[in-house]
């Protein structure tokens, strides 16, 4: 009988984002005409969610905005940080 492979269970599979179920469209709104749905979601399955708009006559979805790009906080040295002006 084989047994099932072991598999490491890491902080990176427990916090896994987005949670399993949970990537879907969120912050849903109709347009004041009431002809679309504005909506926010990831097609990429991560936590940054990019605005679409859904077409309610022919059902034709459309990407409007990108989220911005994060970028890493710039490191400073020690002496920059404690720097002051008198």
């Amino acid at each position: 009988m084989k047994t099932a492979e072991r598999s490491q269970l890491t902080p990176e599979l427990v916090a896994r984002y987005p949670r399993p179920g949970l990537a879907i469209p969120g912050r849903l709104r109709y347009t004041p005409d009431s002809k679309f749905i504005t909506y926010l979601f990831s097609e990429r399955g991560d936590l940054v969610r990019d605005l679409w708009r859904l077409d309610l006559a022919s059902g034709r979805r459309e990407h409007w905005l990108s989220a911005p790009v994060r970028r890493s906080p710039r490191k400073t040295s020690r002496a920059t940080r404690s720097c002051s002006v008198t």
